[in-house]
């Protein structure tokens, strides 16, 4: 269900509470095997969730993101020889099948159309397998930073207020906490990610 709702992110009513749960089982996830794959997905999924034209879905979504970035280190495990994620995805979605198909298990047409595996009691899959899927899925990082700065620009750039109250000024207060923590998660390599978009940023837009 979660997946669905990403499939479009203007489905506000159900947007918010799907991140509000990530938010809350992020810290769980991320230490569980296969579970942490997806929270990497989701993290760039999400990324289009940071929208001018809806401040609460924007402070919902950067929240999320300093959250996780306050659990795991933001570094590529591949050492840069990554695919930018793809067999992430790919294993994500086989175990997204699964899931699905267990539970319609009742079901053992639409089961089968699902998931053309054996449908055990649990997941079963090769730890080497999804640790190389863990490192593809971090070799998607410098991507994720460079949307997220951009997303984060924007963002900023149209929601420009003097008034504290407003939730324009909330959102771009949660904005720079979530910054914060990713500049501290940050290997070099990510760090310097960041840095030279925010340093490209600021040579091309304050004069």
């Amino acid at each position: 269900d979660w997946y669905s709702s990403f499939d479009s992110l203007n489905s506000t009513h159900r947007i918010p509470i799907v991140i509000k749960q990530l938010t809350s089982l992020a810290r769980f996830m991320v230490e569980l095997p296969i579970y942490r794959l997806h929270v990497v997905r989701f993290m760039t999924m999400l990324v289009p969730g940071i929208d001018a034209n809806d401040p609460d879905k924007t402070i919902l979504t950067t929240e999320f993101i300093k959250n996780v970035g306050s659990l795991i280190p933001l570094a590529d495990l591949s050492e840069g020889n990554g695919d930018g994620g793809m067999l992430a995805i790919q294993f994500t979605s086989n175990h997204l099948a699964y899931l699905e198909a267990k539970f319609y298990e009742s079901a053992p047409n639409k089961s089968h159309l699902l998931y053309d595996g054996p449908l055990t009691e649990i997941f079963e899959y090769d730890e080497n397998l999804e640790m190389d899927a863990l490192k593809s899925a971090t070799s998607s990082f410098p991507e994720f930073i460079n949307q997220t700065c951009t997303s984060c620009f924007k963002f900023l750039e149209s929601s420009i207020s003097v008034d504290n109250n407003t939730i324009e000024s909330q959102a771009s207060a949660v904005i720079t906490g979530c910054f914060e923590s990713l500049i501290e998660s940050s290997s070099d390599e990510m760090f310097n990610v960041l840095a030279d978009k925010f340093y490209n940023y600021v040579t091309d837009n304050v004069h």
